[in-house]
């Protein structure tokens, strides 16, 4: 088992969910057409562009993910 980690940044916040999704699930077919069997995937961090405890995610610069894999 192998732990990848999967980080998006944006300086100026993501148009979207969709698009951070889009760009996760770009790299996870790059993983399995790589021999990757994906076992998990998992948020990790999320940095805001000023904190607080609620934010978009137009609001996000950084998203970080954690991506169980297997050959």
């Amino acid at each position: 088992m192998e732990q990848t980690l999967f980080r998006f940044e944006s300086e100026y916040g993501f148009s979207s969910s969709e698009q951070v999704f889009n760009e996760l699930n770009q790299f996870v077919q790059k993983l399995t057409k790589s021999g990757y069997h994906i076992l998990s995937i998992a948020p990790l961090h999320m940095a805001p562009i000023s904190p607080r405890e609620h934010v978009a995610f137009q609001e996000l610069t950084t998203v970080e993910f954690s991506i169980l894999t297997e050959r």
